[in-house]
């Protein structure tokens, strides 16, 4: 005799008391069991277990090659790291050692002239060392003319505002004009071969790089430079520069400045006045006599 209910209305209450599951389920889970019973594994079929295998053998061979490539590429990133700390290290003692040589050619070059100057006249010993002051070989010292530049507001935004190679150089001209005997500009002391000019917005003497604001000293008779120096039309543009671009200009006496000794040029030979039978007729024709 069925349990099943007569009133049609009570089969889903039926199937639910009853029968929860879903037949395809419930088919699959008895043949899972079968299977189970019967010493087997659903789908543990041989092939299935060589590949397996297979795939698990090739994921850890896959895996120590990568492992050992970057273990590889990590010793040889660090042994350029100590090769390379090497070389910094020994360039650096190199250096070292040149500039301790030089100053040491240097001591002895002064040394060398300072015993040659001793036999020479009064008069030789003046016209050496106005020579050393006008090629800025030799520092010196004494009242003059501080000319300060700034660069106006906002210069990351608006590059006008910068001052620029050409504003500092109309300056040094307008005071060598104006009776300057020595000039520095941040403290590097300008000679007869010093070129101020721009690498990007950088403003370089030789080659030395220089940042706002920009000192420039320069020793001589402050009143009379900085009457000259007022009459140029110098002051005309730093003006305009002022009132256009906020660029502002300073100019004070000074009782007492200190400029340093500058590079020079490297004498090479030198021969006396109207005497060039010593000179080679290359050496005439190409008119060499310093570097």
């Amino acid at each position: 005799m069925s349990n099943a209910p007569k009133d049609a209305s009570m089969t889903l209450l039926y199937e639910v008391m009853h029968r929860p599951l879903d037949p395809s389920y419930a088919a699959a889970a008895e043949k899972r069991r079968q299977v189970e019973a019967a010493g087997g594994r659903l789908g543990a079929s041989p092939l299935w277990r060589v590949t397996s295998l297979l795939l698990a053998v090739g994921l850890g061979f896959t895996t120590i090659t990568g492992v050992m490539s970057l273990r590889g590429r990590a010793e040889v990133a660090a042994g350029a790291r100590v090769l390379l700390r090497d070389q910094i290290v020994e360039r650096t003692e190199q250096m070292h050692a040149y500039e301790q040589s030089i100053v040491e050619k240097s001591d002895m070059r002064d040394q060398l002239q300072e015993s040659l100057l001793q036999y020479s006249s009064i008069e030789n010993d003046v016209r050496v060392l106005r020579d050393r002051v006008r090629t800025g070989s030799v520092a010196v010292e004494g009242p003059g003319l501080v000319v300060t530049i700034k660069d106006g507001p906002n210069v990351e935004s608006s590059r006008d505002n910068r001052v620029r190679d050409v504003d500092v150089r109309a300056v040094v001209s307008a005071l060598w004009g104006s009776g300057a005997e020595s000039i520095s500009v941040n403290g590097k002391r300008l000679t007869p071969t010093s070129a101020i000019r721009s690498a990007g917005d950088a403003i370089l003497v030789d080659l030395t790089g220089l940042s706002s604001p920009y000192r420039i000293e320069a020793i001589g008779d402050p009143q009379q430079m900085e009457t000259e120096f007022v009459k140029n039309p110098i002051t005309t543009d730093l003006l305009e520069l002022e009132s256009r671009y906020g660029i502002s200009t300073q100019v004070a006496r000074a009782d007492t400045l200190k400029l340093a000794a500058g590079n020079a040029r490297t004498l090479i030979y030198a021969r006396t006045l109207g005497d060039d039978s010593s000179l080679s007729s290359d050496e005439k024709s190409q008119g060499k006599g310093i570097r």
